[in-house]
């Protein structure tokens, strides 16, 4: 399946590509010893407010076929606690959103690095993508988002999106 890019996934030089989203969080990019790729990953603070009560991370949009299936897989470690939710924003080609595609039911924090995804289907009119990541819980806390997996293999700097349907 054909493989499209999500902006510098890697973080090993800055969160270009990446943006907060939600009142009270922020993004770092921090040296982290247990980052599946590289020395640093993506810190999510999580103010406690936010997004519908809770706070998370976007990626920038990237270009996706009309009317395919996509679907992003990439790595990310949640407190225990915390519900992580992986989404995706169906956007036209002028980068406004058609339609919001989350997990209705979100995976459990294990305090590890673990594979995290989503997949949805696009209309005729939806040609580009961003991938969400969202966590609720009450208060303040942070999760941290890095590399992808594909198989359980670490694929370096690579955020994999796979479009069927093409």
């Amino acid at each position: 399946m054909p493989l499209v890019e999500l902006p510098n996934d890697s973080f090993e030089t800055n969160t270009t590509g990446w943006a907060s989203n939600g009142a009270g969080v922020t993004i770092e990019r921090v040296a982290d010893g247990t980052a599946p790729d590289g020395s640093f990953s993506l810190k999510v603070n999580v103010g406690g407010g936010g997004w519908e009560g809770i706070g998370g991370v976007r990626s920038n949009s990237v270009d996706v076929a009309a009317g395919g299936t996509h679907s992003y897989e990439l790595m990310a470690k949640v407190p225990i606690g915390r519900t992580i939710f992986p989404a995706i924003s169906e956007r036209n080609s002028g980068d406004s959103q058609l339609a919001f595609k989350e997990n209705v039911v979100g995976i459990a924090g294990t305090g590890e690095w673990m594979k995290v995804g989503h997949e949805a289907t696009f209309g005729g009119s939806g040609v580009k993508l961003r991938a969400f990541l969202r966590v609720d819980g009450a208060g303040a806390a942070a999760f941290w988002v890095d590399s992808v997996a594909e198989g359980g293999i670490v694929v370096p700097r690579r955020l994999l999106l796979l479009g069927v349907g093409r």
